[in-house]
């Protein structure tokens, strides 16, 4: 939404704000303008309202340049109204539309103006209602969007206004009347320049999006997930309670070989001090002889065998 004092205004699609980008404002004009993207075949409606008292607008719309709309904004505070074509009876209107942009190469359209191609842009100027006209009848003024562009104009414009046919609204009463503005210079303007989602992004207008961040939501992130799941859930969770390790009992005590490496040496000390005699013992006695074995047999002799040489004749 742009905001100018107490003014604003902004574009809507699908009933959506459209999102503005590089906004800049000028305070020395009056003037806040941006980019939004535009598509084509899209109708679109311009949005505004204030919060000033006592003063009665005139609202001036002009689409690429050419005078589309003209509204007489009364003093309610905090009014917002929705403008979403040009009238062409009390009960029909012709809404704005993005359409694609005609070319032509042909040297009768050169010499038009161009210079105010791709801009919404809305004027609000001071104005006070002099006198009602009762007897003349209020004047449906439709303006006719521009039809071709030469090519040689185009200026990234791949886009154009244009207005849809007509449908019907709801009657209303109107009435003509006499106004006078109060000022020369528009209290408050808004410029809203539109052009292609992918020319802005290209002249980075549109950041570019952030690689590996998410700019969706999944799916179902943030919703109440149906019954099934809530089930399988709680089983899952059951599951891993059922696979912690029970902790043991203090009278029970834990014989893994690691407490048993981690024991208190002094636990061991007078067990080994019962069995380092007989390891002692063991040591030194000499190996006995059996008696019997040693009587009755001789010492075996020892035989030395001698190599025979062989001599082979051929």
């Amino acid at each position: 939404m742009l905001q100018f004092n107490d003014i604003f205004a902004f574009i809507e699609v699908d009933s959506q704000e459209l999102p503005q980008y590089g906004i800049d404002i000028i305070p020395e004009e009056n003037t806040v303008a941006c980019w939004v993207a535009s598509q084509p075949d899209k109708h679109f409606s311009v949005t505004y309202g204030h919060t000033r008292q006592n003063d009665a607008f005139d609202i001036k719309i002009t689409t690429d340049g050419l005078r589309c709309g003209k509204v007489l904004g009364r003093s309610r505070t905090g009014t917002i109204r929705k403008v979403i074509g040009v009238p062409t009876s009390p009960t029909s209107v012709r809404p704005y539309m993005f359409s694609k942009l005609q070319l032509t190469d042909e040297d009768q359209y050169l010499n038009i103006d161009s210079s105010h191609m791709g801009e919404i842009r809305v004027d609000f100027y001071r104005t006070v209602v002099l006198k009602k006209r009762s007897k003349k009848k209020k004047r449906y003024d439709v303006c006719e969007p521009l039809g071709l562009v030469h090519e040689c104009v185009k200026k990234t414009l791949s886009h154009c206004v244009s207005l849809g046919s007509e449908v019907s609204r709801p009657a209303k009463r109107s009435s003509c009347v006499m106004t006078k503005r109060l000022d020369t210079n528009p209290l408050a303007s808004f410029i809203f320049r539109y052009r292609e989602h992918s020319i802005l992004r290209a002249n980075g207008i549109i950041p570019q999006p952030i690689e590996g961040k998410r700019t969706t939501r999944p799916s179902g992130e943030g919703q109440n997930p149906p019954l099934h799941v809530k089930k399988e859930r709680r089983r899952s969770l059951h599951a891993k309670e059922e696979q912690k390790p029970t902790p043991l009992p203090q009278d029970v005590h834990d014989l893994t070989i690691e407490n048993v490496i981690n024991a208190k040496t002094e636990d061991i000390k007078p067990i080994d001090a019962a069995i380092r005699p007989l390891r002692r013992s063991k040591r030194t006695a000499p190996a006995a002889r059996s008696p019997s074995t040693s009587a009755s047999q001789p010492p075996a002799k020892r035989i030395k065998r001698e190599s025979k040489k062989v001599k082979l004749s051929i």
